[in-house]
Order: C-alpha cells, then sequence, then structure tokens
C-alpha cells in the first residue's frame, strides 16, 4: 500500500502560542517499503504516524493512502478503512485482559464483521511464535509475548498497512531484539508497507529508509 502526504499541517493552540507539531511534511512512501521514523519525543513523530493512519485530524495539507484521500472521507468511512486497511501496533499493548490471546486477535475481524481465516490466523500465529499461547490470557504472558499479540491482532484483518508507534519501547533488550526480528519477518514475509516510529537506532536501523524528525519537520 502507498502512502503520499502532501504539504501537511497540525496545529495546536497552547495558550496564546500556536505549536506546529507536523509543520509541512512532503512524504511519499511506496507500496512495500519499511520506513522509520526517529526523533526525540515531542518531535512530532506520533503525531505524524496518527495523522497517517486517521487517528487524528489534519490543521491542513492531505494524506493519501492506496489513493485514498482520507479528508474526503466521513467518520464512519474512516473508522472501516482504518480497520480493514490498517494496522495499528502501540507501545502500550492495549490487550483486553478479560479476553484470550486468540480472542484478542480477531477483535478486528468481528469489528469488521468479516469471515475468520481460520488458516491464516494459525499461520500468524504460528510465525509470532504464540500458537501454544492462544487460549491463554495476556495477564499469564510475558511483556514480549504479548507484544506478540498485538502485532497478530494489527495484522489479523491482512491490512497493506502496517504503523508501528515504539513497538519495542515497553521491552527489555531481549525481548526488543525478538519484536523488531519479527516486524522485519513480516515485512519479509507478507509483504506489508510498514511505518515505524522509534527512538532507537538499533531498531531504525532494521528500515529499508530512515528519516529524522525535529520540530515538525522531516529530513532524510
Amino acid at each position: 500500500m502507498s502512502v503520499k502526504v502532501i504539504d501537511l499541517y497540525k496545529e495546536y493552540i497552547v495558550g496564546d502560542s500556536i505549536i506546529k507539531a507536523v509543520n509541512g511534511i512532503n512524504l511519499e512512501i511506496e507500496e512495500g517499503a519499511f520506513i522509520a521514523i526517529m526523533g526525540a519525543s515531542g518531535c512530532g513523530k506520533t503525531t505524524l504516524l496518527h495523522l497517517i493512519g486517521g487517528l487524528d485530524k489534519t490543521t491542513s495539507g492531505k494524506v493519501i493512502v492506496n489513493k485514498k484521500d482520507l479528508s474526503q472521507m466521513n467518520d464512519a468511512e474512516l473508522s472501516f478503512f482504518r480497520c480493514c486497511e490498517i494496522g495499528f501496533v502501540f507501545q502500550k499493548f492495549n490487550l483486553i485482559n478479560e479476553m484470550t490471546v486468540l480472542e484478542n486477535i480477531v477483535t478486528p475481524i468481528l469489528i469488521s464483521k468479516r469471515k475468520i481465516n481460520e488458516e491464516y490466523i494459525r499461520d500468524l500465529a504460528e510465525n509470532l511464535g504464540i500458537a501454544e499461547r492462544l487460549d491463554h490470557t495476556p495477564l499469564q504472558l510475558s511483556g514480549g509475548q504479548q507484544q506478540r499479540v498485538a502485532i497478530a491482532r494489527a495484522l489479523a484483518n491482512d491490512p497493506a498497512l502496517l504503523l508501528c508507534d515504539e513497538p519495542t519501547g515497553n521491552l527489555d533488550k531481549k525481548n526488543r531484539v525478538e519484536v523488531i526480528g519479527l516486524i522485519d519477518k513480516v515485512h519479509k514475509k507478507y509483504g506489508k508497507t510498514i511505518i515505524m516510529v522509534t527512538h532507537d537506532s538499533d531498531i531504525a536501523k532494521h528500515a529499508d529508509i530512515i528519516y529524522r524528525m525535529e520540530d515538525g519537520k522531516l529530513n532524510s
């Protein structure tokens, strides 16, 4: 899935000041690319990711995902598009503790009212190393295992675009290495377009292209 960002701005009013979290960004990402966006906290990288994923509205400019202008979608269309076409992996796992691993994974499919492809879900679980944990609850898993479940959930609807916001931020070194290895594996095996936000250069080096963000601006 291709992504194109055109003259993108996101501004916030704080007191008498205007904060430009995203300040005139232009970006084009080819289908199947793995992109990392690095920068210090507060530089605007998460805001940019949220705009690309349709989780936030732009002040001005366009985000075009798979040749579709997100600004032209109503709330219902945007919600369905996010659920079916984009997978999200966050720093916090955001799993539902009262549900099993399998129930967590298939939640996006149930929301979109699609049929569950059991073979694909089994394949995901095998490749992410959680096939033996499907009947467990998140509280019975380690942090690394919970993030694996979160990645599987993000991929459950087989989206073409995967957005990762500090996906290793809550993990120890061993699990950081394992999780970024899995994201790399997802990129290669399933051919997903991946945009990952991180402040960790060791994590970013797995991407095809690294951008650096500072004061709302993006530099290659």
